[in-house]
C-alpha cells in the first residue's frame, strides 16, 4: 500500500520509491543519487538547498517569470528562494533524464500574487549537474523547450 501522507514528491520507476520519499509518483527515468538534488532544487528546500548547488550554479528563470532572471552563483539562487518565500510553491511529479548528468523535471509551479491572486502552472525545469551538485538550470513552459535548453546547458 502506498503511503498517501502530504510530502515530498520524487520521480519512480514502476511505482518504487528511488529517493527517500514519503510519496512516489508512477513514470519517469530513476534519478538514482541525482533524485535528492533535483527535489531540492525544485521544492526550494533552503535547508537542503544550499549543499545541493554548485558553487558556479546558473539559474534562468523564464517560466512564468516576468522579466525573465539569470541567477549567478550560490548566494544569488538563495537570496532569489528567500526573497520569494511564500509567494511560490512548486511540486515535482517525475524526471527523464535528457542526456548524461542532465534532468527534465516535471511539475507544477504556484504563484500567488497580490493583484492577480494564486495561479498554477504546470512547469518544466532542465537540472543540469556537475560534481555531484545543482550547476545549471531553467525554467521552462514547454517540454520542447526544456530539452532545447538541455542540449546546451553552457559551460
Amino acid at each position: 500500500m502506498t503511503d498517501t501522507r502530504p510530502g515530498r514528491i520524487v520521480a519512480a520507476r514502476h511505482g518504487v520509491n528511488v529517493a527517500d520519499a514519503d510519496r512516489t509518483v508512477s513514470g519517469g527515468d530513476d534519478p538514482g543519487e541525482a533524485g535528492p538534488l533535483i527535489r531540492a532544487f525544485v521544492e526550494g528546500d533552503r535547508s537542503r538547498l544550499e549543499a545541493a548547488l554548485h558553487p558556479d550554479v546558473e539559474v534562468h528563470l523564464s517560466a512564468f517569470v516576468d522579466p525573465p532572471s539569470l541567477l549567478r552563483g550560490r548566494e544569488a539562487v538563495l537570496r532569489w528562494y528567500g526573497r520569494t518565500a511564500g509567494s511560490h510553491r512548486s511540486y515535482l511529479h517525475r524526471v527523464t533524464e535528457a542526456a548524461p548528468a542532465v534532468w527534465l523535471a516535471f511539475g507544477r509551479m504556484q504563484l500567488s500574487e497580490p493583484d492577480r491572486g494564486m495561479r498554477d502552472y504546470q512547469v518544466v525545469w532542465m537540472i543540469a549537474l556537475r560534481d555531484g551538485a545543482v550547476w545549471r538550470a531553467s525554467s521552462h513552459e514547454t517540454e520542447a523547450q526544456a530539452r532545447a535548453a538541455a542540449g546546451s546547458p553552457r559551460p
